[in-house]
């Protein structure tokens, strides 16, 4: 709660703060002037509550402070402090709704008695806005409610058809055009101004329209699309001025919100038994709307054409073979000529885009290793779906194909350890890169993969073309070589690393296999 006090004399307003028992009232944000004008500019700025306020002042008196405050900020609660028992003051102050007028020398207890008085009347006002929100809000909500009921069934819905008419004054009949209006990413400060509440976002979208509809004469209703987030409906209750009207909208949406909106519009009809086909023609605009015309924010029905989408099956057996051998080259060269081919036709809708992931979705569940392979990421479809939003329409051909490799890529991965899964001679080869530090043995390798030593020694050598215990050499000598290059490790210490017991056999082991001692490679780190 604020207070400003306004005195022109500062010992009067230090005795007031001291005489007012703060302990007994809400926490209050104090402010002082020592003239009306400043008590002017401070209430603008700052907009306090209750104003506790003398009589005799320079520049703007007490009697003027009270004419100006109960035209500009009539809910402002006054009591005046005044040296003057004037009956004239006091019948101005309550004229100009005043609530209590005080006489100096300023009494303790008449004081906090008047500001308790003026804190109830700040409570109590705050409740009945607060109440007169709810109500609005709950009036606005049964309005937009009878809307989509006769969105999806005008003709069986009578007690609701009747609110519309009454309500908006249409007769059945009356000629329509709906716009079906959304925003067109929800980039990064929209992010941090409305967090994930598209519905704030609906309701500041709907009060800046309703704004331009008023201003331009245009009677239209707006209110929040069913099941679509981000989405305001636009039932325009005449044919004139509606382009113009829309195209101003997402001029000023644009403007307000550095962000682009875009709509689509339908044909026109008649009220109600054309509402559900005019809101279709709408979203079918919006979702046939041509996204390399970026310049267009209002997709009308008229110049909505579908496309064929190419299908993803006829690629289906190439790319299950290639994700069986662990690639995923054919799948970006497919999909690199197919949004080459939209980009380069000039067309590509969100329709387009929707039925090519919906059909990836199809076409994944025969490209997964049976049992070997997690679904798609967290939110699966939807969590690509969701790049409409978080991407600008220019990069979402390439932000789509982006997830859709992304994804392909976990796929092959999924595949290769299958494969290794699979090949006992690949598990070895693993095991050996990623322990050859420990003690290993053929027989203990060979335990692992439950063969016998003789069926594992052939089928690694035929596998890699070198034997178990040759390839863990090779990979020990290698790791030993980088660690004395690179390191100010003794070769002892460096040999342990290794996984071998004997430095001295190590250092026998790596002058015959490289031609050359440890030190030569420690600079002559023994």
């Amino acid at each position: 709660m604020k207070i400003l006090i306004v005195d022109n004399e500062a010992h009067v307003i230090d005795a007031i703060r001291m005489l007012i028992d703060w302990s007994a009232f809400p926490p209050m944000e104090v402010h002082t002037a020592r003239d009306g004008e400043q008590a002017v500019e401070l209430v603008r700025r700052h907009k306090p509550e209750i104003i506790l306020t003398d009589m005799k002042m320079p520049r703007m008196d007490g009697m003027a402070l009270l004419e100006w405050l109960a035209e500009s900020v009539p809910q402002a609660k006054v009591v005046v402090i005044s040296g003057y028992n004037d009956f004239a003051y006091i019948q101005h102050t309550l004229r100009h709704g005043g609530l209590d007028y005080i006489t100096k020398p300023i009494d303790e207890v008449q004081l906090n008695r008047a500001l308790a008085k003026a804190v109830q009347a700040v409570e109590r006002s705050r409740s009945a806005s607060r109440l007169e929100r709810e109500h609005q809000r709950g009036r606005e909500l049964q309005w937009e409610q009878e809307w989509l009921v006769l969105l999806e069934d005008p003709l069986h819905h009578q007690a609701e058809r009747r609110s519309v008419e009454a309500r908006w004054g249409i007769q059945a009949g009356s000629p329509l055009v709906l716009g079906v209006l959304k925003v067109q990413e929800l980039s990064g400060h929209l992010q941090r101004q409305f967090g994930n509440s598209l519905e704030l976002l609906q309701f500041a979208a709907r009060n800046v329209s309703q704004e331009i509809l008023e201003k331009r004469g245009v009677k239209a209703a707006v209110f929040s699309g069913r099941g679509q987030k981000g989405r305001l409906v636009l039932v325009f209750l005449q044919e004139k001025g509606v382009e113009g009207a829309l195209e101003e909208i997402m001029e000023a949406l644009g403007r307000v919100f550095d962000q682009a909106f875009v709509a689509g519009l339908s044909g026109t009809g008649l009220f109600p038994q054309d509402l559900p086909r005019l809101y279709k023609e709408g979203e079918e605009a919006l979702a046939h709307r041509n996204l390399c015309r970026r310049e267009a924010p209002v997709a009308r029905f008229r110049e909505a054409v579908p496309r064929e989408t190419p299908p993803l099956r006829e690629h289906l057996e190439v790319w299950k073979e290639a994700l069986r051998e662990g690639r995923t080259e054919p799948m970006a060269g497919d999909l690199s000529a197919l949004f080459g081919r939209w980009v380069a036709e000039g067309f590509y809708s969100e329709r387009m885009v929707e039925e090519l992931l919906s059909e990836y979705q199809v076409l994944r569940k025969y490209l997964v290793p049976e049992g070997a392979c997690p679904p798609m990421p967290p939110g699966g479809l939807e969590a690509l779906r969701s790049l409409r939003t978080r991407k600008s329409y220019g990069r979402i051909l390439e932000a789509v194909q982006e997830a859709l490799l992304g994804d392909l890529e976990s796929l092959a991965r999924c595949w290769r350890e299958r494969r290794e899964v699979q090949n006992p001679a690949e598990q070895v080869r693993r095991h050996l890169e990623e322990h050859y530090r420990e003690p290993l043995t053929l027989d203990l390798l060979a335990r692992q993969v439950h063969l016998s030593r003789e069926h594992l020694a052939r089928s690694y050598k035929k596998a890699f073309g070198a034997t178990v215990m040759d390839h863990l050499l090779e990979i020990r000598l290698a790791e030993a070589r980088n660690l004395l290059e690179r390191t100010d490790l003794p070769v002892k210490e460096v040999a342990a690393r290794v996984g071998f017991e004997d430095p001295k056999y190590f250092s026998k082991v790596f002058r015959k296999q490289t031609g050359m001692r440890p030190t030569d490679f420690s600079g002559g780190r023994s």
